[in-house]
């Protein structure tokens, strides 16, 4: 029997200490992995909804070149569904941006800096009036705060 004890003292192993290094190096690395992970994924999101914005851009511009007017709050989904988007912001299949919120469609106040309209997406945060917005207007397509921090607010009707 201690001879088979002797023999099993002297197999070699891994400690536990040894373990658990190596399962906190792995631990480090996959964090490591995953923000920048991340950050590709975010990049790629907001690169989705700009393209997808330019697209609702098109479509209310057409719509201004055929009417001579842009679209109203109560005009949009049809001038959107006319072109193939699933404009609907109350239908869960309708269009949502990459952060599953739906786009929101509305006219400034005042004609808030010659906007005639604004398409916007709530951003990563999903919070409107934030600085990671993305919105399309008459300009183009950007990503940013529409309103100066202190100033009236631009929002008059929105789709929810």
């Amino acid at each position: 029997m201690s001879k088979r004890l002797a023999v099993l003292r002297g197999q070699g192993g891994f400690t536990l200490v040894e373990l658990l290094v190596t399962v906190v190096i792995v631990v480090i690395l996959s964090l490591a992995v995953r923000a920048a992970v991340e950050g590709y994924i975010t990049k790629s999101r907001v690169a989705r909804c700009q393209t997808e914005l330019a697209g609702m851009r098109m479509v209310v511009q057409q719509y201004y070149v055929q009417n001579e007017i842009y679209p109203t709050v109560q005009d949009i989904a049809a001038a959107m569904q006319a072109a193939g988007i699933k404009w609907n912001p109350n239908d869960p299949n309708g269009l949502k941006d990459p952060w599953k919120q739906p786009y929101i469609y509305f006219i400034p106040v005042s004609n808030y800096a010659n906007f005639k309209y604004v398409i916007l997406s709530k951003g990563p945060d999903k919070i409107m009036g934030t600085g990671d917005d993305i919105y399309a207007c008459i300009f183009g397509v950007s990503q940013g705060l529409i309103a100066t921090p202190g100033s009236p607010s631009m929002y008059s009707q929105s789709s929810k």
